[in-house]
């Protein structure tokens, strides 16, 4: 939801006067018994931007006074043991120190500053590369669980599982050869797994070579 609020600012005549700006915050409806309307209660604090992205996750927008301008980061809601949203008690799962979040899959956002891009995961609260990535394609895109990718020297596929790295040294990327090799793997270990299931309903135990019934 959004409201209007009244700021402080320095004018152009160097004055302080007051200036109208408009910012966002998280809200839960709620039926009034009386008059059958709806009505909203406010249960977040003030930020500049919002943007749902998951269960209870959002990416938010505040005012940074390293660079004063609107940096992004993500916040989870929290309740308490009987669901209810805690007012004012979202948690801050990184601070707003990017210049943009994009939404992506598999519970991670694509970070953006200065015309780099990483991969960061909501729920551990963990970047899975640095801030050094030339271009980023959501996870899940070509295929389940990998995300295209590149820096300046390197092309390739991030696993979604990729132990998180700090130097753009240290990331390692599949081919595409290696990943479709991969899922076509999977899908035998699948159809063996499966087929197997099925033996062992006929025959009480699962398949080997060795005849039993020598």
């Amino acid at each position: 939801m959004k409201k209007k609020v009244v700021v402080q600012k320095i004018d152009f005549d160097g004055n302080i006067s007051l200036q109208t700006i408009t910012k966002m915050y998280i809200a839960k409806g709620r039926t009034n018994s009386d008059s059958n309307e709806s009505e909203l209660e406010q249960v977040s604090k003030d930020y500049y931007f919002l943007e749902w992205i998951d269960d209870d996750t959002y990416i938010f927008g505040d005012l940074s006074y390293i660079d004063a301008g609107i940096k992004y980061g993500v916040l989870k809601i929290k309740r308490d043991k009987n669901g209810c949203i805690i007012k004012d008690g979202e948690e801050i799962i990184v601070e707003a120190i990017y210049d943009k979040i994009s939404q992506n899959n598999d519970k991670t956002v694509t970070v953006h500053d200065n015309d780099y891009y990483a991969y960061f995961d909501y729920e551990k609260g963990v970047q899975l590369t640095p801030v050094a990535l030339k271009h980023a394609v959501p996870f899940s895109t070509d295929y389940e669980g990998f995300a295209e990718c590149s820096t300046e020297c390197k092309f390739g596929y991030l696993p979604r599982d990729a132990k998180p790295v700090k130097k753009e040294e240290d990331i390692k990327l599949l081919t595409e050869k290696q990943v479709k090799e991969l899922i076509k793997y999977q899908k035998v270990i699948d159809n063996i797994y499966a087929s197997d299931e099925a033996y062992k309903e006929i025959t009480g135990h699962s398949y080997s070579k060795r005849k039993k019934y020598d």
